[in-house]
C-alpha cells in the first residue's frame, strides 16, 4: 500500500512540474528563429501561373512544428511583428509537418501580394509543445494554455518583383 502511494505521489509531482513548466514558457520569447525561410525564385505551375517557391528549414537541435498555414505580408512591414499588415496565402497547400534539426521544405506560393515587396511568415511551434497542445485540446476542462501550442512565426527576407 505505501509503494502505491509514493507512485501516485511522483506522478502528480511530475504533472504539476509539467504544468508549472509549461505555464512559465507560455510567454518566453524565443532568443533564435527555430526555422528559416529562405526565397528561392519564381517558377510557373501546371496550369501556367507564376508560383513563388521557398525553403524551409529547422535550425534548431529539437523537432519543430510547422503549422499548415502561410501569412504574406507587404511592405511597410510592421516592426511590432503586427498581424494587420498580413494576409492569409488562400492557394497554400501544404499539410502541418513536424521537421525534424536539419530537415527542410519547399512551400510553393501561388499567389503574391499586388505591391512590389513583400514576405512570407511561416507558423510554428516546438514540436514536443504542440503535442502536448494536441493531445490536450479535447479536455475542456484544463486551462487555455495547456490546450493552445505557443505560436511563433519565421519570415522570410523580402522579396520584390
Amino acid at each position: 500500500m505505501p509503494f502505491r502511494r509514493l507512485i501516485f505521489f511522483f506522478s502528480a509531482l511530475a504533472a504539476v512540474a509539467a504544468i508549472v513548466w509549461l505555464s512559465l514558457r507560455r510567454n518566453g520569447t524565443l532568443s533564435s528563429q527555430a526555422l528559416s525561410v529562405s526565397f528561392v525564385g519564381y517558377t510557373n505551375s501546371l496550369a501556367g501561373e507564376t508560383t513563388a517557391v521557398f525553403v524551409v528549414s529547422n535550425q534548431w537541435n529539437v523537432t519543430v512544428k510547422r503549422w499548415a498555414a502561410a501569412y504574406l505580408e507587404a511592405a511597410p512591414f510592421a516592426p511590432n511583428s503586427s498581424p494587420t499588415q498580413w494576409k492569409m496565402a488562400a492557394r497554400f497547400i501544404a499539410p502541418d509537418i513536424y521537421l525534424k534539426p536539419g530537415q527542410t521544405e519547399l512551400l510553393l506560393i501561388q499567389e503574391t501580394p499586388p505591391g512590389r515587396e513583400w514576405r512570407l511568415r511561416v507558423p510554428w511551434s516546438t514540436g514536443v509543445r504542440a503535442r502536448v497542445a494536441l493531445a490536450l485540446r479535447k479536455h475542456s476542462k484544463l486551462p487555455q494554455f495547456l490546450r493552445v501550442a505557443p505560436e511563433y512565426y519565421a519570415y522570410s527576407d523580402s522579396v520584390t518583383k
